[in-house]
């Protein structure tokens, strides 16, 4: 929330971009790679075909509304990008997987992603987390959670069985 609260973007959240350090005692996940090479390289001129991924981001993890019209990350995309990779995490398997970046960004565009409960191994992923999980990979940026913190407030409160109201989408 504060590099968005400052107007900065990852736009390519994926696991290398995580690092997880140990602070005060405890073990926290910090975003590295903010991109910086992308800004520069897209400064720098025309785009090129293999520039096209390096400016959008990994496939695994881009934001459909992205992939669809290339366009410029914000906060709803980041989203959608950090709920991709806490699937994963909980999963063991991306939420849209395919054999190649166009199948995987076609699946980002088209496809459903299964609920994690239903993915993982029996009884890792409560059911509880799978409403949280279809507002965060939502297809509309409008209707994912407006922030980071909103999105692992709601995973906080689903894992100790607590409904969230509403979430804010402003």
């Amino acid at each position: 929330d504060a590099a968005h609260a400052a107007g900065i973007m990852h736009s390519d959240l994926r696991p290398e971009h995580v690092m997880i350090v140990r602070r005060d005692g405890q073990l926290q996940g910090v975003l590295v790679d903010f991109a910086v090479d992308r800004m520069t390289s897209a400064r720098g001129g025309g785009l090129d075909s293999s520039s096209l991924l390096v400016l959008v981001g990994a496939a695994r993890y881009i934001a459909p509304e992205r992939a669809r019209s290339g366009a410029a990350a914000d906060v709803r995309s980041d989203v959608y990008a950090f709920g991709c990779l806490a699937d994963e995490v909980l999963t063991g398997k991306a939420p849209f997987a395919g054999a190649t970046p166009i199948d995987q960004i076609v699946a980002h565009i088209a496809g459903s992603a299964e609920a994690p409960s239903k993915i993982a191994p029996r009884g890792w992923v409560s059911k509880d987390l799978d409403p949280v999980f279809a507002q965060v990979l939502s297809k509309e940026p409008d209707e994912r959670f407006a922030s980071a913190s909103q999105f692992g407030q709601a995973l906080v409160d689903a894992a100790a069985g607590k409904r969230s109201p509403e979430v804010s989408r402003e």
